[in-house]
């Protein structure tokens, strides 16, 4: 199972709404059109946001189902056992640095002045 990252490319951007030009551009001209286009990248952000968490689930609930399947005697290959783990490791620790992201992200956002 590959790790979705989408949501690398939302804080990509993340990146191109706190750039100068944006923020110049915002502050001079609020139109319709741009609050539009941010609220829709804004949600595009938050789907790759859950789409990271859900993967992250699943690689957990299927490490876990591995595991028992293991414990019970229903598979002898523990490297099937020591790959999911592993990749539900992997898929955790890439959630928790997108959420790190995201909050400096925020934090910068909050910090801009205007």
């Amino acid at each position: 199972m590959a790790i979705d990252i989408s949501a690398l490319n939302a804080l990509n951007v993340m990146n191109t709404i706190n750039s100068p030009a944006m923020v110049s551009g915002a502050s001079k001209a609020a139109g319709a059109d741009d609050g539009q286009s941010t609220i829709s990248a804004f949600s595009d952000i938050l789907k790759s946001f859950m789409s990271v968490y859900s993967t992250a689930n699943a690689d957990q609930t299927a490490a876990v189902q591995l595991q028992q399947t293991y414990a019970l005697g229903g598979t002898n290959n523990i490297l099937d056992v020591i790959a999911a783990q592993q990749q539900a490791y992997a898929s955790l620790n890439y959630a928790s640095q997108v959420t790190n992201a995201a909050l400096g992200a925020y934090n910068q956002i909050m910090n801009m002045q205007f």
